[in-house]
C-alpha cells in the first residue's frame, strides 16, 4: 500500500470453495506492516516503532500489526504493543501471534514463538543478518521476525 496518494489493494490468496482447509482471505489494514514477496510494505511504520518501542523508548505506548505472507498457506499476523512498566522502570514489547489465517503445510514444524503471546525487551534492524529481529523474548533470546529484503535471501 502506498502511504501517500492512491492506495493499492493487497490481498492474499482467495479461498478455494472445493477445499475446506482453505483459509478466508485476509485484507490488511492501510497501516499494517506487510511482508510480501517483494519486500516489506509500510517499512517506515515498522522502523518508527523500532526507534521508540520497548527498551528503546521511555513511557511509550504504541501498537503495530505485522502481516507475514506465507503464500498459499495464508498469513501469520503479529500484533506488537509497546508499553512501559513504571514499577520495574522497564519498557517491553508484547507480541501476540494470530494463526487464524494460516494453514501450515503437512511437513511444517510449529514454531515455539507462535504458540503463545511473547514479551520481548526490544526490536532492531540487523543489516548484517538481513532481518528485523525481536530480542530478549520469553522463548527466544532473538527472533528473526521479517527479512529486510527478501530479494537478497538465499
Amino acid at each position: 500500500m502506498k502511504r501517500e496518494g492512491e492506495i493499492e489493494s493487497t490481498t492474499f490468496p482467495a479461498p478455494d470453495p472445493e477445499d475446506p482447509q482453505q483459509l478466508v482471505d485476509y485484507q490488511p489494514n492501510e497501516d499494517d506492516v506487510v511482508s510480501t514477496y517483494d519486500g516489506v510494505e509500510n517499512r517506515d511504520i515498522l522502523e518508527e516503532f523500532i526507534e521508540i518501542a520497548g527498551e528503546n523508548g521511555k513511557n511509550d505506548e504504541s501498537e503495530i500489526r505485522i502481516v507475514k505472507n506465507e503464500g498459499k498457506d495464508g498469513v501469520i499476523i503479529y500484533d506488537l504493543k509497546s508499553r512501559y512498566d513504571k514499577n520495574a522502570d522497564q519498557g517491553w514489547i508484547d507480541v501476540t501471534p494470530d494463526l487464524s489465517h494460516y494453514n501450515p503445510p503437512e511437513d511444517y514444524v510449529q514454531e515455539i514463538f507462535n504458540n503463545a503471546s511473547q514479551q520481548c525487551g526490544y526490536m532492531s534492524k540487523d543489516e548484517t543478518q538481513g532481518f528485523y529481529k525481536l530480542y530478549e523474548c520469553r522463548t527466544h533470546w532473538e527472533y528473526h521476525l521479517l527479512p529486510i529484503d527478501k530479494s537478497k535471501l538465499p
